[in-house]
This record gives structure tokens, C-alpha cells and sequence, in this order.
């Protein structure tokens, strides 16, 4: 049986060249991508520059965004991982917040 892979790392690269400058992020994965959760920190911590906020509770979907409660804990930017916008819910997020998809290979 083959090793399910997922196609993340373009969408984190993106997604960090509009995070320049922010000093905390806060990242919010779906369960299974939680075991790639070490490299994605490191990731986007060394794109970056910034701190960076693993989210550990299990998320939902785009409607289960973690935004308030990583904002309470200083983070000015989310990338939330694994799910698509939302249409015209973007000017309700506490935090700017950035989709990364993730495409199964």
C-alpha cells in the first residue's frame, strides 16, 4: 500500500511572501495534516522571520476559523490550511487570514 502525500508547500510559499513583516502567525491545519505540523511551522517560521502559533484543536472547515481566538493571543496573521474561503466572509476575520489548499497526490 503507498504513503498518502499531500501538495502543501507551494500554497505555504505563497502564502508567506504576504506575511512579510507580521510577527506573530498563527497556522490552523486539519487533522490530517497534523503530523506535518512540525515542518510546516518550521516553514513558514523561516520564510517568514515571524513567531509562529500552531492551532492544535481539530478544525472544521472555512467556518471554523480560529482567528479570534489566535488574535487574544497576539497573532496578526492566520494561514489556515486545507479548506477554501468562504465567499464574502473575508471582511469578518479578526485576523487577515490566509487559505492555503491542499491537494492529495
Amino acid at each position: 500500500m503507498s504513503e498518502v502525500t499531500f501538495d502543501w508547500k507551494s500554497g505555504i510559499e505563497e502564502a508567506c511572501l504576504k506575511l512579510k513583516g507580521k510577527e506573530r502567525i498563527g497556522i490552523q491545519v486539519p487533522e490530517g495534516l497534523k503530523t506535518k505540523s512540525h515542518e510546516i511551522v518550521t516553514l513558514v517560521a523561516k520564510l517568514t522571520g515571524a513567531k509562529v502559533v500552531l492551532w492544535g484543536e481539530p478544525t472544521y472547515g472555512a467556518c471554523d476559523l480560529a482567528d479570534r481566538p489566535l488574535e487574544e493571543i497576539g497573532a496578526d496573521a492566520l494561514i489556515h490550511m486545507g479548506h477554501l474561503p468562504m465567499p464574502y466572509h473575508s471582511e469578518f476575520y479578526a485576523i487577515p487570514t490566509f487559505f492555503v489548499p491542499v491537494k492529495h497526490t
